[in-house]
């Protein structure tokens, strides 16, 4: 379905944003460690709107 779901984990005491992908036997976690690899749903759905 090419889909990525974020989340949120805390590894030693500190809050770490993920993005889970399926795979053939799992789950993958990516660290999102920048400000700018994370953006709100609200700056994702204007700027699909904007791209029409």
């Amino acid at each position: 379905m090419n889909k990525v779901a974020i989340g949120r984990v805390v590894l030693t005491s500190r809050k770490h944003i993920i993005a889970l992908e399926p795979t053939d036997k799992g789950l993958v976690g990516t660290f999102l460690g920048f400000l700018y690899e994370v953006r709100t749903s609200r700056a994702i759905l204007t700027k699909s709107r904007t791209s029409k």
